[in-house]
């Protein structure tokens, strides 16, 4: 029962960090001059994070007198804080590692298709008819013109 209850713990920790971490994007050249734009998406801890924390340490400062125990529970609020954002920092950074990484895969498959020549035509429809039909043709002409470049 220890162990259901552990684990069940951890999910619902994990679920809360994933719920801590937001998107933005970033639009840089590529070479820098060229014009041409390359757009990530960047993970990174929410600052609705940050505020909750701040809203617990002020509720917990507002009811220090009434609280006998306010110094030996204020470090907990405070490590408890400090390890949400370290969790969704951490979250953040696993999350950025992986869309480089498949990034950087689609990169080397849209370079293998493109140097097969008249060959890659028949794999280019084929990509184009699926995303068509998944209705992700915009997104995929723009991971794929990153890609190229």
């Amino acid at each position: 029962m220890k162990f259901k209850m552990r684990n069940l713990f951890l999910v619902g920790i994990i679920a809360v960090l994933v719920g801590c971490t937001t998107t933005r994007e970033a639009v840089y050249e590529d070479p820098p001059g060229s014009g041409n734009q390359i757009t990530n998406v960047i993970f990174e801890p929410d600052s609705r994070l940050q505020e909750g924390i701040d809203r617990a340490i002020l509720v917990h400062d507002s009811l220090t007198p009434l609280n006998p125990y306010a110094p030996l529970t204020r470090p907990l609020v405070d490590g408890v804080g400090a390890l949400l954002i370290a969790g969704a920092g951490l979250l953040a950074a696993f999350k950025n590692r992986q869309a480089n990484q498949a990034k950087s895969a689609l990169g080397t498959v849209v370079h293998g298709i493109e140097s097969l020549g008249t060959a890659g035509d028949a794999v280019k429809e084929a990509v184009g008819k699926t995303a068509d039909i998944k209705g992700t043709s915009e997104i995929t002409k723009k991971l794929v013109s990153e890609a190229k470049s």
